[in-house]
């Protein structure tokens, strides 16, 4: 069937390459709707604890669709500049309400050692601060609360020095009489001015703003970020005449950035690898005719590949699948170097037989070489690219979203790509190969560096003792580090931007955060306040930050006490009655209304009064609902140098078998914790993807070959090969993490590709007996393709060296060097392959051509 094929695209090859090109055509339009995905989390396992609990804390509390604008100076502001910060912020405000935010505008202050996000929820506490007062505090409140002194405030107005944007809500001066001395009294560097929370050495305000639209809606976030900033400069003149400066940072200007980086990356890695790899086949091979054949085979079916590819995922693509493109051009052009060098062995073979003088012979000679050396060789470049399409497949299995994108890509595109260019492959090489071959040069110096088949297999096994030792040896043979920098981009000079901004918030830092989910706020609350005790017994380094709430959380017993005495000895239907004779005070009598509706339930004091409604000036950012259901409060703890992020792991993880935690769920989220967890899955996980590369392959050899012990000694090759790939890497700066690890996979698919063709060329009718005659003979004639698709492969993936993530650009280097350890096993293995044929083959009838 193949022969027939190959008879028939040889005498018809414009319209076999018409027909391929227009399948091409088809198959690469998907490619203009193929989305990027520049989002970290979208590489990591979702079902992975410590992932779920970063992406919900991101969620839940902000994450990237959180947006800040901060004016202030460097130094200090003195009250002129307070008072022009806060105008110029609540004009942006206005001027930024037309666009749609979740919820309502936060205008902070931000002091010299900042904690806004306490502030914030200090403020949504001001309404409920009867509830935390203590007895004695509590009698002069009522006091201030008869109806009669009521009354008597409002018809003289505000007391002297009263804020005038807190007049409404403040008329009776409890702030500044009754509520700030409480609170002083806890944290002594805060003031309240109308509606802001300030501190006495305050250096930056704050406008803080929570998109719609998370920062990898790419036409949300380029309107979003050129909207801010043409408000910003509209006001940066009035912000410069008073000595202030603008900073923002958000989510959305970083992606923005990344979306153009990832773009960039990806065109420069596809355009160096094809240009890499068609110049180096032309360069070896020495005429521009192959160029020209290999270019018309390999782009339009790399293009079909990357389209029908991408379109086997339904939604944006991967950072790692950015790598698609520049892997398989590497790997593509395998099958016309290896189709090349078995037809010029033939078109040779027929010029020693007859007389090719004339154009006419020539061309019939061409036709007649695909004919003899197309079938023989078809089933062994199916079965290499079936092994590699295994290797893919199995990465399609991980855990890890970015492996299983990259697996179902490269998988569905490499088996488009090879099914296109063998479909066009008798028609190309019958119509475009050279009728004068000038690859003799190549074959005459590998002949000279080929050495003997004993010095390869004493070669193999000096290799096999020096791997031995060096495992022996190794303490950790096979460190794998977790560090999600990796994936961001090298140059990320927005990224840095962003980050010395959110140190001045004190954001920045090693900061863990502790979430912890319960089926009421209470038991939310009790849990925190257990976990802080532990951790500062245990852990005193870890410093507590951030968790003002539930320190100053008032016990149940008290705020039952407090509203007892309020509900009981207040005058509220006095209050009633006075609230409809001022109704431009409305605010204020509506506060106090809610509060005495509350004060007639069990539990006054609820965790929805600091989320929402007029009691919630700011929105807090300790506690919201969570999507699912139930409550989750927070403890942020930043650590020092001297305490790792194991050490608190170790003392959060025993938490949750003591009774405080029975009916709680706990959850350690940040980047830390995060890279802790992975190691350990990064670890489990390439364990688990290496045994089944190596069953994949060993499956579909066995099938193929149907020789047990010759797949044995394929799989001890291709584990060899991994063992000095990782004695390697550990001898360079190069690192083992995500990006690099989805390469140990595809070596075990790739590196067997060499081994292939090396037992077609053994065991072919015209190879010799004796295994050192048939060694030679199979070295010479497989010899030179293995070394120059070896080489090709390999600048497919260097090309990921132009990528502008350091992470690509280790799996570049790990995937090159792989590629090398592959080679020089499959080349030191030939004797032992050659012997294990010869016996295999003893006392049988000499196999058919092909695998």
């Amino acid at each position: 069937m193949l022969a027939n094929y190959c008879r028939w695209a040889a005498r018809r090859p414009r319209r076999v390459l018409a027909v391929m090109f227009g399948i091409s055509l088809l198959a690469a339009i998907p490619i203009a709707g193929l989305r990027l995905d520049t989002e970290v989390m979208g590489l990591l396992p979702p079902n992975l604890p410590a992932a779920q609990a970063y992406a919900e804390i991101q969620e839940v509390f902000g994450g990237g669709a959180s947006l800040a604008i901060m004016l202030g100076d460097h130094d200090h502001l003195s009250p002129a500049q307070r008072d022009g910060a806060s105008a110029l912020l609540s004009q942006v405000a206005e001027e930024l309400s037309v666009l749609r935010w979740r919820g309502r505008p936060a205008l902070v202050d931000i002091s010299a050692d900042p904690d806004w996000e306490d502030q914030q929820g200090l403020a949504a506490l001001l309404a409920l601060t009867p509830l935390f007062m203590p007895p004695e505090k509590l009698d002069s409140l009522i006091a201030r609360l008869r109806p009669s002194r009521v009354e008597a405030r409002l018809r003289a107005g505000p007391p002297p020095g009263s804020p005038q944007r807190w007049r409404e809500e403040d008329p009776l001066g409890l702030w500044s009489a009754s509520y700030l001395p409480f609170w002083q009294e806890r944290l002594p560097t805060l003031r309240r001015d109308g509606a802001t929370l300030l501190s006495p050495d305050g250096q930056w305000y704050v406008l803080a703003l929570s998109a719609v639209e998370p920062p990898q809606h790419a036409a949300f976030s380029q309107f979003l970020v050129a909207a801010v900033e043409g408000v910003l400069e509209r006001h940066a003149a009035a912000a410069a005449e008073q000595g202030l400066s603008w900073d923002w940072l958000s989510g959305h200007r970083v992606a923005l950035q990344d979306f153009a980086t990832a773009r960039r990356s990806a065109w420069l890695m596809s355009l160096g690898s094809v240009i890499g790899v068609l110049g180096l086949f032309a360069l070896l091979l020495r005429n521009l005719r192959l160029l020209l054949l290999a270019g018309l085979l390999l782009v339009p079916a790399l293009a079909a590949a990357v389209g029908l590819g991408g379109s086997v995922i339904a939604g944006p693509v991967s950072l790692l699948v950015l790598a698609f493109a520049a892997i398989l051009a590497g790997m593509g052009v395998d099958v016309i170097i290896h189709a090349y060098w078995r037809w010029q062995g033939c078109y040779g073979e027929l010029a020693q037989r007859q007389w090719l003088g004339t154009l006419r012979r020539r061309r019939a000679a061409r036709r007649r070489a695909v004919i003899l050396a197309l079938p023989a060789l078809v089933p062994a470049l199916m079965l290499a690219a079936l092994t590699t399409v295994a290797a893919f497949l199995v990465l399609a299995s991980a855990d890890f979203r970015g492996l299983q994108q990259l697996g179902l890509v490269s998988a569905a595109g490499l088996v488009v790509l090879v099914a296109l260019v063998l479909l066009a492959l008798p028609a190309a090489l019958s119509c475009l190969a050279p009728l004068h071959p000038q690859s003799a040069w190549l074959d005459r110096w590998w002949q000279r560096l080929a050495p003997s088949p004993r010095l390869l297999g004493l070669a193999l096994a000096g290799a096999l003792l020096g791997l031995g030792g060096w495992w022996w040896s190794s303490s950790e043979p096979f460190p794998i580090t977790s560090d999600l920098r990796d994936l961001r981009p090298s140059a990320d000079t927005l990224g840095q931007q962003q980050r010395r901004l959110l140190e001045r918030l004190g954001r920045s830092g090693r900061q863990e955060v502790l979430l912890v989910a319960a089926a009421d706020g209470r038991r939310v609350l009790d849990a925190l306040q257990v976990a802080e005790a532990i951790v500062a017994e245990q852990l005193p380094t870890a410093l507590l930050q951030g968790s003002a709430l539930t320190r100053i959380w008032p016990a149940p017993a008290q705020r039952r006490a407090s509203a007892q005495r309020l509900a009981a000895e207040v005058d509220w239907a006095g209050l009633g009655q006075l609230a409809a004779n001022h109704p431009q005070q409305k605010v204020f009598f509506d506060q106090l209304r809610q509060l005495a509706e509350r004060l007639e339930e069990a539990d006054p004091l609820r965790h929805e009064d600091l989320l929402a409604g007029p009691w919630a000036r700011l929105m807090t950012q300790h506690l919201r609902p969570r999507p699912q259901g139930g409550w989750l409060g927070r403890a942020l703890w930043r650590l020092n140098p001297d305490c790792s992020t194991a050490q608190l792991i170790a003392v959060i993880e025993p938490m949750a078998a003591k009774p405080a935690f029975a009916d709680a769920e706990l959850a350690l989220a940040g980047e830390s914790s995060l890279g802790h967890y992975l190691n350990h899955a990064l670890a489990a996980e390439v364990q688990r993807l290496l045994l089944w590369a190596l069953l994949g392959s060993a499956l579909v050899l066995l099938l193929a070959l149907r020789q047990p012990a010759l797949v044995l000694v394929l799989l001890a090759i291709l584990a060899t090969s991994l063992l000095l790939l990782a004695a390697v890497v550990s001898l360079t700066p190069l690192r083992w993490h995500l990006l690099t690890i989805a390469v140990l996979p595809l070596v075990v698919g790739i590196g067997i590709d060499d081994v292939v063709h090396l037992i077609h060329h053994l065991r072919v009718p015209q190879a010799p007996a004796g295994w050192a005659a048939r060694c030679r003979f199979a070295l010479r004639r497989a010899g030179p393709p293995m070394l120059i698709t070896s080489l090709t492969t390999g600048v497919g993936f260097a090309s990921l060296l132009l990528a502008d993530y350091r992470g690509l650009q280790d799996m570049g280097l790990v995937a090159v060097l792989g590629i090398g350890s592959c080679w020089i096993m499959s080349v030191g293995a030939a004797p032992l392959l050659a012997c294990l044929v010869e016996r295999e083959g003893a006392g049988r009838r000499a196999p058919p051509p092909g695998v």
